[in-house]
Parts: structure tokens; sequence; C-alpha cells
């Protein structure tokens, strides 16, 4: 099924409202979905045909079964299947197994460099090996099933490097995804439990694998349970705080503004809002409210001499103004039209 990202709205290929069918054909209880690296096509991972597929992803149309990831090179009901840190596919095996094929071709590429074997992994510490993903130490990390465990893999030779989670009993129960946030520590989705759970990631090694807490605990529906977690796009921050205004009185009546643009929190900037504040008034006020142009300059024109002015200064992103003034800056209008003397030393 395909939705518009931002409505939600069904987008299937047929082009008719409420149809939300992007592809069916080659494809039999999917477990997991991956863009290839290129954006071409789309993997699926099939839990009944034992396989990986190709799906056009602009047609959805069925293009091929995804080199050797089968059933013939031990691939058994496949789940997540993440590109490794070599640009190759490993994919999960129910058969307590972790697989390996070729990015691009998807030839088998196991550890042993036989032809149509894709082992990449196959120890004591796999036991139907469901949410796997690298971490940031370039290692690879797996969720048992039967295990109710984490363990990590080596990123190189595949040999296990024993459970990595903090053994609590009852913390990891049916792992059905594990997934590293941006600082690196380690979520792990309980199928079973019906809930989320966070582990300390694998830098620095002092904390690795103590359990931290439970982050989301869900009473879900009857026979439905968490299968995987995505985490958004991190939220941009407001602009900064403008340091070093500064306000030169031009004559009686105007005054020249001058900044430096503020670090943007994430977001374009937009333009600026000033605010004045004379030295008959106790209150400032808006002089503009956007600027619009980014430009970090700013002429106030109409003045009347002899006359304080005091101005501050926020800068505008997309999402919103900051939250803290500049410094203050402030000038006093020249008693007539003729400019400032300028004077040399």
């Amino acid at each position: 099924m395909r939705y518009h990202g931002t409505t939600g709205q069904p987008l299937g290929v047929s082009g008719i409202p409420s149809d939300a069918l992007f592809a069916n054909v080659g494809i039999d209880n999917p477990a997991g979905l991956l863009f290839s690296q290129d954006d071409t096509y789309l993997l699926v991972a099939n839990f009944a045909d034992n396989n990986i597929v190709k799906i056009d992803a602009l047609t959805g149309n069925f293009v091929e079964v995804f080199g050797d990831a089968t059933a013939t090179t031990g691939l058994s009901t496949p789940e997540k299947m993440p590109w490794g840190p070599d640009g190759h596919l490993y994919a999960s095996s129910s058969n307590n197994q972790i697989l390996r094929y070729h990015g691009t071709t998807g030839q088998a590429l196991g550890i042993s460099g036989i032809s149509g074997d894709a082992v990449f992994s196959s120890n004591d510490d796999l036991d139907d090996p469901q949410g796997i993903a690298w971490g940031p130490d370039g290692n690879l990390y797996a969720g048992n099933d039967d295990h109710n465990d984490v363990v990590k893999i080596d990123g190189i030779t595949g040999a296990s490097l024993g459970q990595f989670n903090e053994e609590i009993s009852g913390l990891v129960d049916d792992p059905s995804a594990i997934v590293f946030d941006s600082v690196g520590d380690l979520y792990v989705v309980n199928e079973d439990d019906h809930d989320v759970v966070l582990f300390k990631g694998p830098l620095p090694v002092g904390t690795a694998g103590q359990f931290d807490r439970t982050v989301i605990s869900v009473d879900f529906v009857v026979n439905q349970a968490p299968w995987d977690l995505a985490f958004g796009p991190k939220p941009a921050s407001l602009p900064g705080q403008i340091l070093d205004l500064s306000a030169i009185a031009i004559s009686s009546s105007q005054i020249d503004l001058a900044w430096s643009a503020p670090s943007d929190g994430g977001l374009s900037i937009v333009g600026y809002l000033i605010e004045r504040q004379s030295d008959s008034e106790s209150v400032f006020s808006t002089l503009i409210a956007n600027t619009g142009p980014v430009a970090t300059s700013y002429f106030d024109l109409g003045l009347t001499g002899s006359t304080q002015y005091d101005y501050r200064v926020y800068a505008i992103n997309t999402g919103g103004t900051a939250p803290v003034a500049s410094n203050v800056a402030f000038a006093v209008t020249t008693s007539s039209n003729t400019p400032p003397a300028i004077t040399t030393s």
C-alpha cells in the first residue's frame, strides 16, 4: 500500500481515490520493506515465500527475485534486512542465521566465500533472530525471538561477541525490532510484552548494554502487538540570539542598524523582527514585524532630531521567531540634518 507522505491520502497505482494498492504481484506475507540504495526499486522480504523480491519504485510492478535471496541459500521467513556499512544487504533468517547478499546483484556473499553460500553469521548465540541493526561501533546486533536477548555480531567476521543487553529477566521478550537512535542507544521492540525498552549503546564501553528505562508501554488490542519502530526527523530549533547589534546615528532623522546572522536552528532564516523604543517611551514596540529579506542591516528613517532610540532584533526562521532578543543598541539622532563629523587622529 502507498499513502501520501503528508496527508496520508491513498496513492495506489490505479489513481482511483481511496485505492492505496501499490504492489501485490510476487508478494506473500511481506515482513520487511527497504528501498534500494539508488531508490529505483523497493525490496520486499516475503515471510511466507522465503525470499526477497524487487518491486519497481515508480510503477509497483514486480521486477524479479533479488539475486540469490531465496530458500536455496538458506533464507527462511526473512523479516528485517538492513543495508550494511559495506553497501551489502543483511537479512535475518529464522534458521538461526544472518545472511548477506551483494547490494546490487543479490549474489550470495557468505563468510566462507563459497559460491551460493550466503551465511554471514551462524552460531549458538543466534536463535531465530528477527530484528537486526548495525550499531555505531560497526558491529551487527540481532534480537533473538527464542533466546529473548540481543547479541552482538562482529561486523567483519560474523562471529558472536556474546549477549549485549543487561541480563534482567523479562526485559526482552520476543524482540521484533531493534533500532539505534542518533546518539547510539538501543531501543528494543518487544512483540510479546507490548512495550519498547531502552538500553545504553555500545559506546562508551563502561555503560554498554545497561538497561535505561521502558520507553513505551501500551496495552494493545487483542492479537495485536508492536512490530517495528522508526524515529521521525529531529525537530529543528528556533534561531539563536543576535549578539552584536549596533546602531549609528546618520542624521537627525536616520539611524542605521547592523548585526550578524545568528545560528539558524536548522531552518532557513527568512527575516528579522525589529523593535524600537524612544527616550520618551517606556516600552519597546514593533518597528517592523519581518524585514523579509535576510540582509543583516536596516535603515530607520523619519526620526526626530536630538532623540535617543533603543533597538533590539530577533531572527525569524521557518519554524518561528527567536525566543531571546539581541543585545540592546542605541543611538542619538543629531540636532540637524548635518551628518556627524568624522574625525581622524
